[in-house]
């Protein structure tokens, strides 16, 4: 008995990836330094459902980066193919008190069907300088609705706020 607990704990230690860290200056840029007192707790000012074929994520990769650009926010992204997960998370950030996320992921398990529970969701959060992102929502949505006019759905039903699980 001892010993299969001690070889399954072997193997489940074993298994275990070392993850990938948040990069360099994301906390500092998406969260002002500090997602406790900025985020927890707070609801999206905007909120919009893009569910795109994994075909489409670099157009929508493109497109948000070229509005980091346009709009002087730092652009970070993780998007992963493989076996097990297919996730496309980009966020745009600026420690003025600006992030944008999209997210959508696509989990794999074995022989199994892929697990899709929720739609792609992309998110504005203003946190601070309310008045110099004013604005921005209706820039972002406007871009969306423009390259995805029968796709973008923001009066989807989703309510969401951030919760303490960044680490």
């Amino acid at each position: 008995m001892r010993v299969s607990i001690l070889i399954s704990l072997l193997i489940l230690l074993c298994s275990c990836g070392e993850g990938r860290k948040t990069p360099e200056g994301y906390i500092e840029e998406c969260y002002g330094g500090d997602f406790s007192r900025n985020m927890i707790g707070k609801t999206p000012n905007y909120s919009a459902v893009l569910d795109l074929e994994t075909s489409k994520w670099e157009e929508l990769r493109n497109t948000l980066k070229n509005f980091a650009n346009e709009n002087r926010l730092r652009f970070f992204e993780d998007i992963r193919q493989n076996d097990s997960l297919n996730m496309f998370n980009v966020s745009l950030c600026s420690k003025d008190g600006l992030w944008i996320n999209a997210d959508k992921r696509i989990w794999t398990v074995g022989d199994s069907p892929e697990h899709i529970p929720m739609p792609s969701m992309i998110r504005v959060q203003v946190y601070k300088n309310t008045e110099k992102w004013a604005s921005i929502s209706d820039s972002l949505n406007s871009i969306l609705a423009k390259n995805w006019p029968n796709d973008l759905n923001t009066e989807h039903g989703y309510t969401s706020s951030y919760k303490n699980s960044l680490y």
